[in-house]
């Protein structure tokens, strides 16, 4: 898969986070993130949730972080470490993997992820056992197993531990370039459509 393809298939991911609708019974993968059993997914189904959710009045998302999430700090939330080896599609051979941020700091309003492969939605649902708390100053056992992510990190088969792209809560999104330097980070995400004259 090239860098380019896998960036316009993980759009999928990016976009469908937060659909409520394709929720399904669960089933837990053994060495990463947990999935649940997956549900059709296409763009007509996402146009119609979008055009569902766009007729509704804003309902602001509660924030429901458990205090002992809540209360980190900027050192002790960056001290939480996602655990390489169960980054979705390690050990897969492919050139691209994703590690999952974790909520709390600025991002107290957790969302929910989707991979879509082959016209299926399935929701990875989080699990403190995808992280490693050592230095973090909190209990794996305070964290509820239904927290939610705070978003999600792109990495590259070049260098596994730099990301090359980063999505985190509703807007913030980062990406590097050809040379692996970071550009400008950037606040809001917005759809968009161009039409030819």
């Amino acid at each position: 898969m090239s860098r380019r393809g896998f960036l316009r298939s993980s759009a999928a991911l990016l976009t469908v986070a937060g659909a409520e609708w394709l929720l399904t019974g669960a089933a837990a993968a053994p060495s990463g993130p947990q999935e649940q059993a997956p549900a059709p997914f296409d763009y007509a189904r996402l146009k119609g949730l979008a055009r569902t959710r766009a007729a509704q009045g804003y309902v602001a998302a509660a924030k429901r972080l458990p205090p002992s999430v809540a209360a980190l700090d900027w050192d002790h939330w960056q001290a939480i470490r996602y655990r390489e080896e169960r980054a979705l599609w390690a050990g897969e051979g492919l050139r691209f993997q994703v590690q999952f941020a974790h909520p709390g700091y600025t991002l107290d309003k957790p969302v929910r992820m989707y991979e879509v492969n082959n016209g299926a939605a399935r929701e990875i649902t989080f699990d403190p056992s995808l992280y490693d708390y050592t230095h973090a100053g909190i209990r794996p056992a305070a964290v509820p197993a239904n927290l939610g992510f705070g978003g999600f990190r792109i990495f590259h088969h070049t260098d596994w531990t730099r990301d090359v792209a980063a999505f985190q809560g509703a807007s913030y999104f980062r990406a590097v370039t050809g040379d692996m330097q970071y550009g400008m980070s950037q606040r809001g995400l917005a759809p968009c459509s161009i039409r030819r004259a």
